[in-house]
């Protein structure tokens, strides 16, 4: 037998495999010949960058909390109270305050905090006991529990003298288990035990809902369209900043609207944590109405981040009628509470008692 009937099979497997080879690769040349073909493939390779780089320092901060949660929670809340505009920094109950005013705070805040952590526990103590096992709803409400459980801090904190006093209360989702009030709020707008209430329960109602870390996903996943959109369509880099700012302004515009969106469910959560903790909710109308004479009465616009003040008083004032009309054993039930509570916690801030305010549950 010759060679060449020999070699014959394995030259014709020799051209079948590669046909097999040359087949893709002739379908990846044609591809790539077509401008929009390479422009995708280079939005997704900066997409995929982008994401990578999210993770990576997402397990990066689960690595350093898990190694040392105390120094950790710290510096959280320390960078959140600084990145909000604070100098000064006190958190109730670890130290005592350095003069009285700041005490005469402490006993202000401390006991209307803690009835809105028992309202908010007990409302979500409710739903789920009213959703179905292994629905959507009880999982939500499992998740909303398990954010306000726990041991709790109450974190005051003021800006420089040469700057105006901050008005401002909020609950971060980066610092867990915390609730920040300014100073400011306290002595400009001389809030009562329960306009306050309503001010704490509509920030714990943000947690509740998850608005903090859906804020922080809708903003990573806006910012890596962005990121696909400007290199698709500009892979020079020459029109980069001009069309960043253009896609900013249109992420801030859905932002801003998302955000509204979020101000209204947490005004209504925040009016039944308020009543359910035995604040008369009604009293939330009149602190808006404090806080806008404070930053003005603008109008609305697309890009605000909250409703209209005087549309969100006359929402508030009607569900807040809404909510007292349909729970008749309010009246009863606060009665009693309110007698056993310190008496200042339901009364003007002045004058204050004395003495560090203790709450039983």
């Amino acid at each position: 037998m010759s060679r060449a009937v020999l070699r014959r099979p394995v030259a014709r497997e020799s051209s079948t495999l590669a046909r097999v080879v040359a087949t893709p690769y002739r379908f990846a040349k044609f591809a790539f010949e077509k401008w929009w073909v390479r422009r995708a493939v280079r939005a997704a390779r900066v997409v995929a960058i982008g994401g990578a780089l999210f993770g990576s320092g997402r397990q990066l901060g689960i690595v350093e909390y898990a190694n040392d949660p105390a120094s950790k929670e710290a510096e959280l809340l320390e960078a959140v109270a600084r990145g909000a505009g604070a100098t000064r920094v006190h958190v109730c109950g670890e130290r005592r305050a350095s003069c009285p005013e700041l005490q005469r705070k402490e006993r202000q805040v401390e006991p209307v905090v803690r009835r809105c952590l028992e309202a908010a526990r007990a409302l979500c103590a409710a739903r789920i006991d009213g959703a179905d096992a292994g629905s959507g709803a009880r999982a939500d409400a499992e998740a909303a529990l398990a954010r306000v459980s726990g041991a709790w801090k109450v974190v005051l904190f003021s800006t420089s003298e040469e700057r105006p006093p901050m008005v401002n209360a909020f609950v971060s989702g980066v610092c867990p288990r915390t609730v920040f009030v300014s100073e400011g709020l306290l002595d400009v707008l001389r809030p009562t035990a329960d306009e306050l209430g309503f001010c704490l329960g509509h920030e714990l109602s943000h947690l509740l809902h998850g608005h903090t870390e859906e804020k922080i996903y809708w903003r990573a996943a806006t910012g890596c369209v962005q990121l696909a959109v400007l290199a698709f369509l500009d892979p020079s880099g020459l029109f980069a900043f001009a069309g960043a700012e253009a896609l900013q302004r249109a992420s801030d515009l859905l932002l801003a609207s998302h955000s509204r969106d979020h101000e209204d469910e947490a005004d209504l959560t925040g009016l039944r944590i308020a009543a359910s903790a035995c604040f008369d909710a009604r009293h939330a109308a009149s602190f808006m109405s404090k806080l806008a004479d404070h930053g003005g009465r603008g109008p609305a616009s697309w890009l605000a981040t909250h409703p209209s003040s005087d549309d969100r008083q006359a929402r508030l004032a009607a569900l807040a009628r809404d909510i007292h009309a349909g729970a008749p054993e309010y009246a009863a039930r606060c009665r009693l509470v309110r007698a056993r509570l310190p008496r200042f916690a339901f009364d003007e801030p002045r004058p204050w008692y004395r003495g560090r305010p203790t709450l039983r549950a």
